[in-house]
């Protein structure tokens, strides 16, 4: 981009495009889902293009099923917010000066014209070439995502510009997931550290006696100091109150401690605002209206050991009473990490006494969202990159050490959490099943005749044993990416994601799935699933004879297109509908370029890979959003502030208590539910007309016979044919039975009333 253009864009103000911007009156009450939200502009309560959610939504609402999701999406529209003056002068200060502080993208350099080549390149060897393009090429991406986060950067401080002196409103609305998010993209609370540093609350309370301790445990959590007991994080701030107190006074002159937080534009509007307080001349009557955190503790697994009664999973969760919140997973890694080093494991002994929190974390938290292996490696990958003090390996040694310990910390999450494991495996496998069947009335007659025919003749497996085999077959999944883990992250890690897919992808499709152990060994047919779509609706034995093949055995052999989605009810109400299709697309060629469309309104097959690996990711999200709605409920009855980051609550100081026995409660309330019986039912009753389609292997002389019998009797066999028929297979029909829920364990979910770190 030419010099000047550049200077323009970075320097000038940006023109805002009056749609989707925050509101300056209160939205819309919901009271349809279509109605609600922004005054002017047309707004939907559910963000999706799927026309099959979209119908089961307008039946809900037609019926009145969803007024308490409407409820919950008005209070938090209703929740009133200005701009942080204080907070925004020192973003402007930064932005005016290049300066890349505080996660603010800095001027990109101008790039004049290519980068030349080395005077040697002639004589260079080819690995040395590969390095120094791979080097070339990623110094022009980073030029390119620093103008890029720049343009994005500009954008929102131009909003928070306009909107500085007055109140303003997000109007919110969900995702297929029923998560909640405000529907300005640009500026909202949801948004980055900077965002979230230029919002305060419009509303103001006295801190009372305990709101000036939560404002010092907001610092502490900050800072990172995040598992350590409440008093210890306030004890913290006030070993540090000459540098709170500095950062507030001289935020870009003075030691520039705020900087040195997680979020530091957070921290510095916590500094301020600790200031203001401690300064006064009494903190308990001080008028905050600085937002103040409570996060749940790894809220997926916590939603899992409470799923699932697990005592032991509830307690490195902070589900149970404790002095402390837990951190289990890093400390069982490390001693993990100790003993293979006693073994001998090179990669261990490296990383030995190097095992922290944040190189855990975002595995521990996304392993409950479907995290795969290459991508919880890619992530640990990711965090040793990034302290390279700590981590003083060379490329080779960082794959190495994260290989080894992303294995460490999937074993440390099986045994910590094996009732979340035995649960995820049963959202799995009960997806595949239902992705794979199809409704009774959408299968040629003939073709259930067979069915009922090999069922008569003991050939049929029950579909007990189809659910049980696909549930074993789903355990055994679990880690067969790893296998190939070190071919793939050889890769560009900007392919990473796009080799995952693929590699997954082509695992399922030739992977055969052997329904042949003990204890199916008591089934009359042998049976196995099938390879891949066109399969399954194959009905065609080897020995049909050609000379006579009539109308049914056409329909013996018609596919039957796999078309069910996985569908489920919140508690809430709301239907949730996994949008996972095979899109149909259709490539364009023009002089100019090739474009590929896609047709979204098409009925098309499920993608019967995603329906099964999204479920359980998709189930969590649905009830913690449940859980963010109740609470939004309670609280506002209880007339406390609130505003939610899906499991992050936040309210003022002064009401952080209150909050607190609220969102306890509704947990508990939402827990005390039969909630996996009940949508173990639903799913059942959902699908009880599907039948998903098996292959049966005719060996036994007599079964031969007397199928051969049958395929003359239905006039696809030549009334002349003599001869029994080989040995064959005969992809047949069996009723979809949804598999028994895992064994529930003791913990009782109304031990979290008195919890204190459950959110902290």
């Amino acid at each position: 981009m030419h010099p000047f253009i550049l200077e323009q864009v970075a320097s000038n103000p940006v023109h805002l495009h009056p749609r989707l911007l925050p509101m300056i009156v209160p939205p819309r009450p919901w009271v349809t889902r279509t109605s609600g939200g922004y005054l002017h502009h047309k707004s939907e309560v559910l963000r999706t293009i799927s026309r099959e959610h979209l119908a089961y939504l307008a039946a809900a609402d037609e019926r009145q099923h969803l007024n308490g999701v409407f409820e919950s999406l008005d209070v938090l529209g209703k929740t009133a917010w200005r701009i942080n003056e204080r907070v925004y002068e020192i973003v402007k200060t930064v932005w005016n000066s290049g300066e890349a502080i505080a996660d603010l993208p800095p001027i990109p350099a101008v790039r004049e014209k290519r980068k030349p080549k080395p005077e040697n390149w002639d004589n260079m060897e080819g690995k040395e070439k590969r390095a120094w393009v791979q080097q070339a090429q990623k110094e022009e991406l980073d030029r390119r995502n620093d103008f890029s986060q720049r343009c994005d950067t500009n954008y929102k401080i131009e909003i928070a510009r306009s909107f500085i002196g007055q109140t303003i409103y997000f109007p919110h609305n969900l995702d297929f997931r029923g998560r909640a998010y405000p529907m300005p993209a640009h500026l909202n609370h949801m948004g980055n550290d900077l965002c979230r540093g230029l919002l305060l609350f419009d509303s103001k309370k006295p801190l009372g006696e305990r709101g000036f301790k939560w404002l010092k445990v907001q610092a502490a959590n900050l800072m990172g100091n995040n598992k350590i007991s409440f008093d210890e994080r306030a004890q913290f701030v006030e070993d540090h109150i000459d540098d709170v107190l500095d950062s507030a006074d001289n935020p870009l002159t003075g030691k520039r401690w705020w900087l040195t937080a997680e979020d530091p534009w957070q921290m510095l509007a916590t500094c301020f605002e600790l200031a203001d307080a401690y300064r006064s001349s009494d903190p308990s009557k001080f008028m905050s209206c600085l937002p103040v955190h409570q996060d749940g503790t790894c809220n997926g697994l916590q939603h899992y050991a409470a799923l699932g009664g697990d005592s032991l999973g509830a307690a490195q969760v902070n589900l149970i009473p404790s002095k402390k919140p837990d951190s289990g997973v890093a400390e069982r890694v490390s001693a993990l990490v100790d003993k293979r080093a006693a073994e001998g494991s090179e990669a261990c002994k490296r990383m030995q006494g190097k095992i922290t929190r944040k190189l855990v974390k975002q595995t521990v938290m996304t392993n409950t969202y479907g995290v795969t292996f290459v991508g919880a490696r890619a992530q640990v990958t990711a965090r040793m990159k990034e302290n390279k003090e700590l981590y003083a390996f060379t490329d080779e040694e960082i794959k190495e050490s994260s290989l080894e310990i992303t294995h460490l910390i999937f074993d440390s999450l099986g045994e910590l959490f094996s009732g979340a494991r035995a649960l995820q495996n049963w959202l799995n496998s009960t997806a595949s099943l239902i992705a794979k069947s199809v409704p009774a009335s959408a299968i040629p007659e003939i073709q259930l005749i067979d069915a009922e025919f090999l069922n008569s003749i003991g050939c049929l497996p029950s579909p007990f044993t189809v659910a049980r085999a696909e549930m074993k077959n789903t355990k055994s999944q679990e880690r067969v990416v790893s296998d190939s883990v070190p071919e793939v992250l050889d890769l560009d890690d900007q392919l990473i994601n796009a080799a995952l897919e693929d590699h997954t992808d082509a695992a399922a499709e030739v992977r055969l799935f052997d329904f042949f152990d003990d204890e199916l060994g008591s089934d009359a047919g042998k049976i196995e699933e099938m390879k891949s779509a066109a399969e399954e609706a194959q009905a065609a034995i080897d020995a049909v004879n050609s000379a006579d093949i009539s109308k049914a055995s056409e329909d013996s052999k018609k596919k039957v297109e796999k078309m069910a989605s996985v569908i489920w009810t919140t508690p809430l109400g709301l239907p949730i509908v996994q949008p996972y299709r095979v899109m149909k697309t259709k490539v364009v060629q023009t002089m100019l370029q090739t474009v590929t469309v896609s047709d979204n309104m098409s009925p098309t097959p499920v993608n019967a890979m995603k329906q099964s690996t999204a479920f359980p990711p998709n189930f969590i999200h649905s009830l913690d959003a449940t859980h963010m709605m109740l609470s939004a409920i309670a609280c506002n009855q209880h007339h406390i502030e609130f505003a939610a980051v899906h499991d992050s609550y936040w309210t003022h100081a002064a009401d952080v208590d209150s909050m607190a026995a609220v969102l306890r409660e509704t947990f508990v309330t939402l827990h005390s539910k039969e909630i996996m019986q009940n949508l173990r039912q639903e799913l059942q009753d959902r699908n009880s007309s599907h039948k998903c389609c098996v292959t049966v292997e005719l060996t036994d002389p007599n079964h031969l016979q007397l199928w051969a019998d049958h395929l003359k009797k239905t006039g696809r066999r030549s009334p002349k044919a003599k001869g029994n028929l080989r040995k064959g297979k005969v992809s047949t029909w069996v009723d979809l039975v949804i598999p028994p829920l895992p064994a529930k364990g003791d913990f009782d979910v109304r031990i979290v009333r008195d919890s204190p770190y459950f959110f902290h």
